[in-house]
Order: C-alpha cells, then structure tokens, then sequence
C-alpha cells in the first residue's frame, strides 16, 4: 500500500468517527459518502443517503443555491 492510500485511509477512518456529520457530494449535489453521525442526524441508511441529491435534503433550496454554495466553497474554502 502506497503511502498515499494509507493517508486515505486514515483520513476516512477519522472522518467515519467524527461526532460531526459529513457528507461528501459531486459538484451537481450527488451525495457519495456520508459518515455515521450524518445518517444519525439526517435519519438516513448509508445506501438511502448515496441514492440522494443534496438538494433532497433541503427541499426549501435549489439547484442554483446548491451550485453557488458550491462555487462559494471552491473559491472561498469555507461556507461560513
């Protein structure tokens, strides 16, 4: 295993502990990973919350929000 993927690896090891949700989505909102504590707080399976939209989860948003929260993150490093 390179050095690279044991960085990974770990890297998911913590996130998958973290009292934090976390999702990880596609720049179109497609919702690829989400730790314990998101299905937790959102009252999602893992395999529910992967078959998702970030715009889902949010019925009150849309996709031009989601795209710009998006562009904000990319530019920005921070939604806050």
């Amino acid at each position: 295993m390179s050095p690279h993927q044991m960085d990974l690896r770990f890297f998911k090891a913590v996130v998958d502990h973290m009292s934090d949700a976390v999702l990880w989505r596609t720049p179109d909102g497609q919702v690829v990973y989400a730790n314990d504590a998101a299905c937790t707080m959102l009252g999602y399976r893992s395999d529910e919350l992967l078959a998702l939209n970030v715009s889902d989860l949010a019925p009150d948003g849309n996709e031009a929000m989601w795209r710009a929260r998006w562009q904000r993150l990319l530019e920005e490093r921070t939604l806050a």
